[in-house]
């Protein structure tokens, strides 16, 4: 029979924070190669910001914290 740990591994909040700097650390990527073309940034990362804020909600609704 397994134990069961009673501290997790990885938490929901960890998971959320890591989702989050791994997608500003994507947008900060496209904004240097697209560096001077904000047009063009935008249209890239726009959906990149919409998972971005749809996760940092999910965030502040776990903690009740903004990121």
């Amino acid at each position: 029979m397994s134990k069961k740990n009673p501290t997790p591994i990885i938490t929901h909040t960890e998971i959320y924070a890591r989702a989050i700097r791994s997608l500003d650390t994507e947008i900060a990527e496209w904004a240097e190669r697209a560096a001077g073309n904000e047009a063009l940034l935008d249209q890239l990362t726009a959906t990149l910001r919409e998972k971005r804020d749809a996760v940092a909600a999910i965030y502040e609704i776990e903690t009740g914290c903004k990121y």
